[in-house]
């Protein structure tokens, strides 16, 4: 249901994503599972990535409070775990348990994405990734700055 230009739109991260599960070396797998995350919801050259992405993630897979609070928090740790796998080469903190809830989370956002484009294709067979991009980037926008206002999310 979702290949053709659904597909095609979001080729780039779904390569990405596979990638990551082809890997064998659970570091390499998580800076693939983390880089996809990054192409697919944060604009390009954007500083305060960490803290954007676990808002955005969070934002877009979590319902409930407490939820949100949860997986925020993981992706805040799983992105210190990605930042020392490769800015300091030690990815021995990474588990094959914390691999898999990043995998999940991944193949998580790239789902809702792709219902998202197969959406905006259906109304539009001319739309780019980009300007889906934006529509979510900037519907996440303002869903992290209620949950910020309600207290959900930190400052």
């Amino acid at each position: 249901d979702y290949s053709g230009n659904s597909y095609a739109l979001l080729r780039n991260s779904i390569e990405e994503f596979s990638w990551g599960l082809e890997q064998i070396d659970i570091p390499t797998g998580f800076e693939q599972y983390t880089t996809t995350l990054e192409m697919t919801l944060l604009p390009s050259n954007k500083h305060g990535k960490k803290q954007m992405l676990a808002n955005r993630i969070s934002a877009m897979l979590e319902s409930t409070p407490l939820k949100i609070q949860q997986v925020h928090e993981k992706i805040l740790v799983f992105y210190r775990f990605r930042s020392e796998s490769l800015h300091e080469v030690d990815g021995s903190s990474i588990t094959a348990s914390e691999l898999n809830e990043l995998e999940e989370l991944t193949r998580g956002v790239l789902k809702k994405c792709l219902i998202r484009c197969k959406y905006e294709c259906d109304l539009n067979s001319n739309i780019t990734w980009e300007a889906i991009k934006e529509k979510i980037m900037n519907e996440l926008v303002e869903r992290v700055k209620d949950l910020k206002v309600s207290g959900i999310l930190p400052e």
